[in-house]
């Protein structure tokens, strides 16, 4: 309840009309109008730092799980690059990458390649059918959904070297290894000595292209005979393609004598038994109603 007060006009007398009473409320000035809209900002203010409060550990959190999967995948590559690495470990740390991968959809194609490999070098290591061919799916998603560059030319290599495994399409056999052997092979005598067979799977052989992988294998650094003999003898084996010089007659001959005791004889075209339907030609295999000239076209 207000109070009045009398407001004294300088002669000691207080003045008694309206005028000389002012009205002040008990308790201090009443708040204007404008002034109301500090108070839906105080809460606006109070919930946002709420807000940033409790959202904070869940950021954190998340920050955390990303770091995490960085984390292994750098472990999972560090341990393929290591050719003494156990490949339990590293299908084991590959298979906890690809569950972290959810989380992370643009990095799944990643994670698959890094599965992929896991097997295969498992697979390298003691052969079984469900490892294989868990390589190959993982590898076929991984292409599938893209992986970063760096990583193309491997996973080419890799998914190449399991189709020819596995008697696939010879053509796209063909394709992924031509493109990735000379910079992605872990083993580049292996890579060459695939792309040589591959090109001689073809529907219609590319005598040519296969000389010139066998070549590239036999030109590459070291003088081991024991892993250069097989590729000889697939040189030997190999009809002339037209527009190249005969080799001598006993050329086959000199590359058996060259090859290591024990070795001679086998040669990935010699040691492969004789495919149906095939007959021996020469230094080569054709296909029945199939000329050499018919082989030997580009």
């Amino acid at each position: 309840m207000g109070h009045s007060v009398r407001v004294d006009n300088g002669h000691g007398h207080g003045m008694g009309s309206d005028n000389s009473v002012a009205r002040v409320p008990a308790g201090g000035r009443k708040p204007r109008l404008g002034q109301l809209w500090q108070v839906p900002i105080f809460f606006l203010g109070t919930l946002t730092l709420a807000t940033v409060c409790l959202a904070h550990p869940l950021r954190q959190r998340a920050i955390g799980r990303q770091q995490q999967f960085a984390h292994g995948v750098q472990v999972v590559r560090a341990l393929l690059s290591r050719p003494d690495a156990r490949a339990e470990e590293i299908l084991s740390l590959a298979e906890g990458v690809l569950n972290q991968a959810s989380a992370y959809p643009k990095r799944a194609g990643e994670a698959h390649f890094l599965l992929g490999s896991a097997y295969l070098r498992l697979l390298e290591r003691a052969a079984a059918p469900e490892q294989r061919a868990q390589a190959l799916y993982h590898l076929e998603l991984a292409d599938k959904l893209g992986v970063p560059e760096a990583d193309q030319h491997k996973l080419d290599y890799r998914l190449g070297k399991l189709l020819h495994q596995a008697n696939a399409d010879a053509q796209r056999v063909v394709e992924l290894l031509a493109r990735s052997v000379e910079d992605a092979a872990d083993d580049p005598g292996e890579g060459y000595a695939l792309l040589t067979q591959a090109y001689l799977r073809l529907p219609e052989p590319d005598l040519k292209s296969a000389l010139e992988a066998n070549a590239k294998q036999l030109q590459l650094p070291g003088d081991n005979d024991e892993l250069l003999a097989p590729a000889r003898l697939t040189r030997g084996e190999l009809p002339v393609a037209p527009g190249q010089t005969e080799r001598s007659a006993g050329g086959l001959e000199a590359d058996q004598a060259a090859c290591p005791a024990g070795t001679r004889g086998t040669s990935p075209l010699s040691a492969r038994p004789e495919p149906p339907g095939t007959r021996a030609m020469g230094r080569g295999r054709y296909p029945l109603g199939r000329s050499p000239e018919a082989v030997g076209r580009f």
